[in-house]
């Protein structure tokens, strides 16, 4: 191998998992956030930003949904340059669920008359995809129960699918993320792998790798492509070099002869292509960058024919497209933003104003209750069409283009047309036309005019402009109070410059992020977060608060909070087993940071220790749990005084590792699972479901080892057992266990009063047996709605389950 285990294990231990949609920052005035880019499950787009610009890199995305991973949205981010990836420039996807059909009756076919099928799939997404699919079409009855084989990687990442179960779509999450059920199984040797091509009979077989390059897919199309009874059914991109790509070709001619591996090949099989890509084509890649609109924007990933497609459309609205070549430098320059720091001020004029916008929103909206499902016509430089898929309280939730959805403001709304989508001509009567140039101020005076308009506390980061429409462009660190706040400024400096004014709806999550701090005392130490939900406009952060603060109500920051951002921010108290920050000897030399990495390492060997990491001044220790860390407290502080540096445990805990932990004790005592394991961090617990009772000497010490191995307690249950954990009752019979914070009432239940009586039993009889029937609900985009069970409901919520029975309808 190029690298040894120890440069492995530095580079492993190196990772830092990082959410979605919340900034991390990586020094002064430089933050990245991850935004999900729907390509395989865990793909992410980059969102880099600092003091000299914004920069987004969107990777692989797509922004069709399917079944393994949610589509890419838009994300909360105005990048002025990104960096996009142009796979499919030049091509529209072919409709994804004629491709599925015809793959399976193809699958099916074969099959009928006693063939085998080979699909060479990507390990990670693509054979998920397949997996579903096939499993899908059997249980609907359109396809026979033909026995499918999952072999190479394919087996260990559908099984580490379970691991992140609750960032999966909800379908999938509803299944517990389990690929592997009735005629769908895993191949596990040699034996069964020889037995698949050489005994009779038909079977599916999807395996790595894709491409045909390697892995147990090669072995298999060796063996299976010689025979006219046989097809090699390919789903994903082939490599110009690829032995599949010779596979295409050959079906292309007909017949013929191509390597695999070692061995030349007849080919006599049936050969196909489906696309099942996980990539966006040519018309989302344009629709994505219309909607964030970036000044530049760089095209990677693609063949010359594939940017060179690209950048034409992209030129033709008024980008500036680079198609950067390997090595090659390029420098762009933008107005640096100014961070300054805002002063306290008086906020009763402010929440004054912000509820009269709320007020005035909400009562447009009112009028606007039957827009869903027409077209409307939304203001910009054109004015653009766009669906209405939801009305909310006080915005609409529409789709611009194809897949892409935004939120957007009452005041927005230039008309709302039918259900019919508008012409160009219909659109033309909204376009205005802009003024005449010799109307307006210079370009470069009229930003130097802005730059000094408003004063330091309105922190107005960076001016810009459109020439073509003479549009200002005013980006604030937060724009919804200074819509409000400097509304008098914002309508004067239009008059002083004569350009029309616009202001960037997006805040400065850098700025959000640095406020949380600004406004929480002194010795509140932030535990968790902070995290933005830009859909709600609310921050929420977990800290610990110190002695000398105690008495201070966390309303009182949040208050200036949301006078200084226009955001609602949400506090929740925790507590922080944190070791004492100072227990070292000042006077001792600090170590340098390999070195002290190295003696912590030496120390604390077989503890579980798996990552040290420099937080700021301070070392964070990362185990198993932070349970199984506080029983090496006396050790750490004595390596704290050894090495000069203040040591901390990591709360969150290693939930993969523990997970494995039970997995590996509960296999090695013989018992049969049937759910599980789940972990609930909350809780340090881990319950795993059982087919049957196990012997109380043996229950006894497999709980024990588990939390001497990972400080969490284990907890059985079994439907003989209902005693031991009432709220897991299996469920019935068409049901699944959905999260209940998914679930959400209609406007009818929310006005309900409960009859405290038959609340009372229905906590009763949950304790007892569990939530039985179990609920009703109807899957929505984001969750579920509820149609019956509130009483069901409401028991589940004040025993403090996490997860509830339902049929989804």
């Amino acid at each position: 191998p190029l690298f040894d285990a120890l440069a492995v294990e530095r580079l492993m231990s190196a990772f830092v998992p990082a959410p979605f949609n919340t900034p991390v920052a990586l020094g002064p005035s430089l933050s990245v956030t991850f935004f999900a880019a729907g390509h395989i499950a865990g793909a992410a787009m980059l969102g880099i930003e600092s003091e000299e610009g914004k920069i987004l890199l969107t990777g692989d995305f797509s922004i069709s949904a399917q079944r393994t991973v949610d589509g890419a949205k838009p994300p909360a981010f105005r990048p002025d340059v990104m960096v996009v990836e142009s796979t499919y420039g030049g091509r529209l996807h072919a409709n994804r669920t004629v491709q599925e059909r015809n793959l399976v009756e193809t699958v099916g076919r074969i099959s009928s008359e006693g063939g085998k099928i080979l699909i060479p799939a990507f390990a990670l997404g693509r054979a998920q995809e397949v997996l579903l699919i096939l499993g899908e079409y059997q249980r609907r009855g359109l396809l026979p129960n033909v026995p499918v084989w999952a072999d190479g990687m394919v087996r260990a990442i559908c099984q580490a699918y379970t691991s992140f179960a609750d960032v999966l779509p909800l379908p999938l999450q509803e299944r517990q993320a389990q690929f592997f059920e009735g005629p769908i199984r895993p191949v596990q040797n040699n034996d069964q792998r020889n037995a698949l091509v050489w005994q009779p009979g038909p079977a599916v077989i999807v395996s790595s790798s894709g491409m045909l390059a390697g892995g147990p897919s090669l072995s298999y199309a060796r063996a299976l492509a010689t025979s006219p009874q046989n097809a090699i059914l390919l789903t994903g991109y082939q490599d110009e070099e690829s032995p599949g790509r010779r596979l295409q070709e050959v079906a292309e001619k007909g017949s013929g002869t191509i390597r695999l591996g070692g061995d030349k090949v007849d080919v006599q099989c049936h050969l196909a292509t489906y696309s099942l890509s996980a990539h966006a084509d040519e018309g989302q890649i344009v629709s994505l960058v219309e909607t964030l609109a970036p000044e530049h924007v760089m095209l990677v990933h693609g063949d010359g024919e594939a940017r060179l497609s690209l950048e034409k459309a992209l030129s033709e609205r008024q980008r500036i497209v680079h198609l950067p070549q390997d090595g090659q430098t390029l420098e762009l320059l933008f107005d640096a933003r100014r961070m300054v720091h805002r002063p306290t001020m008086a906020g009763d004029d402010t929440r004054q104003r912000q509820a009269e916008l709320t007020q005035q929103r909400r009562q447009r909206i009112h009028e606007m209750a039957d827009v869903a499902g027409k077209w409307v016509v939304l203001q910009g430089s054109p004015p653009g069409p766009a669906r209405c898929l939801a009305v909310e309280s006080d915005h609409l939730w529409v789709e611009i283009a194809p897949g892409l959805e935004q939120s957007a403001w009452p005041e927005d709304v230039l008309a709302v047309l039918d259900e019919t989508p508008p012409s160009k001509a219909d659109l033309a009567k909204f376009t205005s036309q802009p003024a005449a140039p010799s109307a307006a101020m210079e370009p470069n005076k009229a930003l130097s005019v802005a730059s000094t308009h408003f004063p330091p506390e309105a922190r107005l980061r960076k001016s810009g402009y459109r020439l073509a429409e003479q549009v200002l462009v005013l980006t604030f660190d937060f724009p919804d109070v200074a819509r409000v706040r400097y509304a008098g400024q914002i309508a004067s400096l239009q008059v002083v410059t004569g350009w029309q004014v616009e202001v960037m709806p997006e805040p400065n999550q850098l700025a959000l992020n640095s406020l949380v701090r600004e406004v929480l005392p002194k010795d509140w130490q932030i535990v968790k977060g902070p995290a933005i939900f830009r859909e709600q406009k609310r921050v929420g952060v977990s800290v610990s608060r110190g002695q000398a603060s105690i008495d201070v109500h966390p309303e009182t920051p949040a208050r200036l909070y949301q006078e200084q951002s226009g955001y609602e921010l949400s506090i929740t108290f925790t507590t922080r087993p944190n070791l004492p920050t100072a227990i070292y000897d000042t006077k001792a030399e600090r170590y340098e940071i390999n070195t002290a990495y190295a003696a912590i390492k030496t120390a604390l060997e077989g503890s579980t220790l798996y990552r040290t990491s420099l937080k700021g001044e301070e070392i964070v220790l990362s185990f198993i749990s932070p349970q199984v860390g506080e029983r090496y407290r006396e050790e750490i502080e004595a390596l704290a005084r050894k090495t000069g540096w203040p040591l901390s445990i990591n709360l969150q805990p290693n939930q993969g590792a523990i997970n494995e932990t039970a997995r590996a004790l509960v296999q090695s005592a013989g018992w049969t699972v049937i759910k599980g394991p789940g972990i609930y961090p909350d809780k340090a617990e881990v319950v795993v479901g059982l087919a049957s009772a196990p012997g109380e000497d043996v229950l006894a010490q497999v709980s024990e080892d588990f939390t001497a191995q990972t400080g969490y307690r284990l907890v059985v249950n079994v439907p003989s057992r209902p005693a031991q954990a009432p709220l897991a009752s299996s469920p019935a019979a068409g049901s699944v266990e959905i999260p209940l914070r998914l679930i959400r009432l209609n406007s009818y239940q929310e006005t309900l009063a409960l009859d405290p009586l038959k609340l009372e039993k229905a906590v009763e009889r949950a304790r007892r047996m569990g939530i039985t029937p179990p609920i009703n609900v109807r899957r929505t985009k984001n969750g579920y709605v509820l149609v019956d069970g509130l009483y069901r409901l409401r028991a589940a919520e004040a025993l403090g389950m996490e997860k509830i029975p339902a049929i989804v309808e």
